[in-house]
């Protein structure tokens, strides 16, 4: 499904606080239908990133893909609440993006292709690049509420700590 993990993960836990439900679902779950993604759902693919080069390395759905999920959702929300409904639902969401790490932890400092044509900070400029473009896709989709999660200090986390890649 693409979801991170079985056990509950953070938008599960803002969802909760937001008094909504305790577990978000994944679009992909065939547990689940619309009725289910009505009040949340999750497109998130663990271990992707903007650079559709990254969602190579692990073969997960890259994020593209998690856009064309997205809409298929909007029609089949827009059919299951009518369509000014579903676009109220759509507008007045809390769309939450963490998203970018991998594109280094996982393909630019392991993989030889990226490194190559890119410096760090190129590399950066052509991931916020994707990241601006995915946003105008979102907002253009009607999404207003987007929180675009920052990259944590990935020199400090455990992979980094024991390879020392940075």
């Amino acid at each position: 499904t693409g979801r991170f993990s079985n056990g509950r993960i953070p938008t599960d836990f803002i969802s909760e606080a937001f008094g909504i439900k305790e577990y978000v679902p994944a679009y992909l779950d065939p547990k689940y239908n619309i009725s289910d993604f009505a009040t949340g759902v999750s497109f998130a693919s663990a271990a992707t990133g903007y650079d559709n080069a990254t969602s190579d390395v692990l073969s997960v759905i890259p994020l593209w893909k998690q856009l064309e999920y997205y809409k298929e959702y909007q029609k089949n929300l827009s059919s299951y609440l009518g369509e000014t409904k579903a676009k109220e639902t759509i507008s007045e969401s809390v769309h939450l993006m963490s998203i970018g790490t991998n594109d280094f932890l996982e393909n630019y400092y392991t993989m030889p292709g990226r490194r190559s044509q890119y410096t760090p900070e190129q590399y950066q400029t052509f991931l916020a690049g994707i990241a601006e473009n995915f946003i105008r896709n979102l907002y253009g989709l009607g999404a207003r509420k987007i929180s675009l999660g920052g990259l944590p200090p990935m020199g400090c986390l455990p992979l980094e700590r024991t390879t020392n890649f940075m």
